[in-house]
């Protein structure tokens, strides 16, 4: 924290000392500085949107997962209860309503028939209406079966009126050779109260909001908000559901600031809007790594934060559960930040972020302990640890594009196993694999020194 606070400053000196001799020496290079200074703008706002962006999806996210448990919740009661009533549905039905406002509905479908729904009078309409014959609701359907899990579908045009997200759970008996598939517990959450709910916060004079789903080709298809978000320079952060990812994207109503020839009137405003934008980025930045270091999640990626890390190994400890503690590394990540800016460094990290969590397993954790370095750990697939660090390499490795530049970036990668006996503690399973990492370390860098590393520098 003091070290970048001295470096903010730093920067904010060598700002007004060069904005100073620009303008008063060297008139005919100003607009150099001013396409300078018009950057760094641009990376400030941008910044800024990254991190309103991240704040709305995961606050959105939270909302529509939250639902699951109620899918859950029914299934659970089904599957002891097979023989509900209408009243006793009523009952759970009631308190799932009052819990969440989003939640419009619950229906009961045995053998994917829906029989009953509550409440009665809105949702009448739909006794009767069977799921696994619906060609638009039989994908989904047969997903929750197949799977086990409630499954996302939405939003749709729903048989009562208006459009719906529905979570559905497949629900299973228990028989004497192991349990059959009695039915479906279904959640309707009514999508535009579930959007006026958020319109307060999505409403913004600065910037324009879109959401959308991607469909079987992995296209964007827009849900809500303004098309003009499909722009190439949108920032965009993802919502994972079950069985489904949205996106949701921002984009200035005024670009990013690229075509406004206002700002750099003469020299003297330039210098002014120089040290204003230093002095509120030094302070957005202060109040950032504050928040950051108090909070469960590292704002930058999602992941989660060194202190989150360090209580969920402990946990895993304490339980006496089998896991496996990765210590990866990247290799010459800060060429990237010297060379494009921390902008540009910030999205590769969350993309590396991104690649990473996509070849971990639900049940796994990842951290971004420090500026490029990362912790996990792995519960699953203890047995072929070698195979899943090998996979991790390689999704990192592949070519990403940001910002119009290319990238390809290699990591180091150590491992701990916690011991039978448990006498591993937190310390211990770091050293250890933080030993094995710079040993890796060493022999890619042996392998690049001899021309047999695949990894490559980044480009642009």
């Amino acid at each position: 924290m003091h070290k970048l606070r001295q470096l903010t400053l730093k920067n904010l000196l060598i700002s007004f000392i060069m904005a100073s001799v620009i303008a008063g020496f060297v008139w005919q290079s100003f607009r150099l500085l001013q396409q300078e200074q018009m950057t760094a703008a641009v990376n400030a706002t941008k910044y800024a949107a990254l991190t309103k962006l991240f704040s709305i999806a995961s606050a959105l996210e939270s909302e529509l997962n939250e639902t699951i448990k109620y899918s859950d919740f029914l299934s659970l009661i089904v599957s002891h209860n097979p023989d509900i009533t209408q009243e006793e549905l009523d009952g759970y039905a009631q308190l799932v309503l009052e819990q969440n406002d989003s939640i419009v509905g619950i229906q009961v479908a045995p053998d994917g028939i829906v029989q009953m729904v509550y409440p009665y009078e809105q949702h009448k309409v739909a006794i009767g209406h069977d799921l696994l014959k619906d060609p638009q609701r039989k994908q989904y359907a047969l997903q929750a079966i197949e799977t086990g899990k409630a499954v996302l579908q939405g939003p749709v045009q729903a048989i009562q009126g208006g459009y719906f997200l529905f979570n559905r759970k497949a629900i299973f008996t228990p028989t004497e050779t192991g349990q059959k598939f009695w039915g479906l517990s279904v959640v309707a959450v009514d999508f535009d109260r579930l959007m006026d709910v958020y319109q307060k916060t999505f409403h913004d004079e600065q910037y324009l909001f879109s959401l959308s789903v991607r469909d079987d080709n992995d296209k964007p298809v827009l849900l809500w908000g303004d098309a003009q978000t499909s722009s190439s320079n949108t920032i965009q952060q993802s919502i994972v559901l079950p069985h489904a990812t949205w996106d949701l994207k921002i984009y200035p109503r005024t670009n990013w600031g690229e075509t406004d020839e206002t700002v750099f009137k003469t020299a003297q405003f330039d210098l002014l809007i120089t040290a204003l934008v230093f002095v509120l980025a030094f302070a957005s930045t202060s109040s950032y790594l504050k928040n950051r270091r108090q909070s469960r999640i590292d704002p930058l990626t999602g992941s989660l934060n060194k202190n989150s890390i360090f209580t969920h190994v402990n946990a895993l400890l304490n339980r006496r559960k089998p896991f496996t503690l990765l210590v990866m590394d990247l290799n010459s990540f800060k060429q990237v930040n010297d060379q494009y800016g921390h902008y540009i460094g910030d999205l590769v990290l969350i993309e590396i972020t991104q690649r990473i969590q996509n070849t971990l397993s639900k049940e796994d954790r990842l951290s971004r302990f420090g500026g490029d370095e990362y912790i996990a750990t792995i519960t699953t697939n203890q047995d072929d640890i070698e195979t899943l660090a090998q996979q991790i390499r390689i999704n990192v490795m592949s070519p990403m594009v940001v910002e119009g530049h290319t990238f390809q970036i290699n990591l180091a990668i150590g491992w701990a196993q916690s011991k039978a006996d448990n006498s591993s503690t937190y310390s211990s399973l770091y050293q250890e694999a933080d030993q094995r990492m710079y040993m890796n370390k060493a022999q890619l860098k042996t392998m690049h020194s001899s021309g047999n590393d695949m990894s490559l520098p980044a480009t642009s």
